[in-house]
């Protein structure tokens, strides 16, 4: 006799299936769009220029960026070009009000303020004149106060004209921020320096674990200074070289990944036993790519600085290297009073190494990965030519280690048979 429930459980078995289906088709289709979702900035332009106790400001905004201001749309997202008078001269004071310009840090009152619109209703040109008595200096303004989306943030690109001959570049992301135009000299050192104690000291970066890796073993005060002194030198001239490699085009994660693999082939010649000068070569080559990396993070902050833009460029670089120097005589000092403890100095120069190569590995394979996404074919193979590069010099070096051993036996045999 067949059982009744066999059609039912045929039947059910196979409305699981389909919904199943269904279930991964909806996920998959959502991983793809999310794989395809591309961040698109909303650009902000403004300029802003001081002459006879005025301050024009000329911004234009996307239309996408003042969707709170209540405008009438058209269909494909423009505003609509019947919006009244009021309502741009609402906008108009808004925009006046967030940006906020101060002078020496009161804040500006808006001589007159319009607003119109520009590119077919596609954006939004706000012209503010502020009045000011006094020298033109001093002035600080709110910049990108605008509410975006994580895939579509704003950016605001600005540009001072304290005179025609010298403009200001200023680009500005995240949130909200209060930048000053054209500041001072001494504003300006604060900036370089700032700038550098940030990158310094902000986390364990690579120039943390090649300083561990080039103090672990025990040298001489003199051999550690001298170390040091190689591996400061090489980052003050990556950092001088960082715009040339700005303006060749190399990409920035490219050295990063290098500078993480010289980081890993350090700490495994701390744990086989480095000669100084195997390391000093090391510290060349590491301290040209991390100073690289610093001048060009330091690029992004330098236009902040105004017309003192050397100023600031020599703070940060005297900075960065007496605040290496600093971490330098810390490692340096931990390192030689651990020796004088019950631990084992051999035993905690491999464990330390150990632990600076993992770290490694896992940089360069982020960075290598983030260099995939980029599509190029340079970019998919960079790891695969690091690599080959890297055992390439290895055989190098190991060829020319075999080939000193048989001329040392040589000479030693010569010797040996005079009587």
């Amino acid at each position: 006799m067949r059982s009744p429930l066999r059609p039912l459980s045929a039947a059910f078995r196979k409305r699981v299936s389909l919904i199943a289906t269904a279930t991964v088709a909806i996920v998959m289709t959502c991983a793809s769009l999310r794989a395809h979702e591309v961040v698109l900035e909303q650009i902000v332009r403004m300029t802003v220029a001081a002459t006879d106790n005025r301050l024009d400001a000329r911004i234009s905004i996307p239309a996408s960026l003042l969707s709170d201001a209540g405008l009438g749309r058209t269909d494909d997202g423009r505003i609509d070009p019947s919006v009244g008078p009021a309502a741009m001269q609402a906008v108009a004071a808004d925009v006046a009000r967030n940006l906020d310009v101060r002078k020496d840090g009161f804040a500006l009152s808006v001589a007159t303020a319009a607003a119109q619109l520009e590119d077919e209703g596609r954006s939004v040109g706000v012209s503010v004149t502020y009045a000011f008595a006094g020298p033109a200096a001093g002035f600080s303004a709110r910049l990108n106060a605008f509410q975006g989306t994580a895939l579509r943030p704003p950016r605001t690109d600005a540009t001072y004209l304290a005179s025609p001959d010298r403009p200001q570049h200023l680009t500005v992301t995240g949130k909200p921020t209060r930048i000053s135009l054209d500041p001072g000299a001494a504003e300006a050192f604060t900036q370089g320096a700032g700038s550098a104690f940030d990158q310094v000291l902000n986390g364990a970066g690579d120039h943390l674990l090649f300083l561990i890796c080039l103090l672990l073993p025990m040298w001489s005060t003199r051999e550690s200074v001298r170390l040091v002194g190689v591996l400061l030198a090489a980052q003050a001239a990556g950092i001088v070289a960082s715009s040339v490699v700005t303006v060749v085009g190399i990409p920035l994660l490219v050295l990063q990944m290098v500078a993480a693999s010289v980081v890993l082939v350090a700490a495994l010649a701390t744990i086989v036993g480095p000669t100084a000068r195997a390391l000093a070569g090391l510290a060349v080559l590491f301290g040209l790519m991390n100073g690289t990396d610093f001048g060009a993070a330091f690029d992004v902050v330098r236009p902040f600085a105004g017309s003192h833009g050397l100023l600031a460029s020599t703070t940060f670089t005297l900075a960065t290297l007496c605040v290496e120097s600093w971490l330098a005589a810390v490692i340096l000092a931990t390192r030689r009073w651990i020796d004088h403890v019950t631990v084992s100095g051999s035993i905690l120069t491999v464990v330390a190494a150990a632990i600076v190569a993992h770290v490694a590995i896992h940089r360069v394979l982020d960075r290598g990965h983030v260099l995939e996404q980029t599509g190029s074919f340079a970019s998919v193979r960079a790891l695969t030519l690091l690599t080959l590069a890297w055992t390439t010099v290895m055989m190098a070096v190991a060829f020319v280690k075999i080939a000193r051993g048989r001329n040392a036996r040589k000479t030693d045999g010569v010797f040996g048979a005079v009587p």
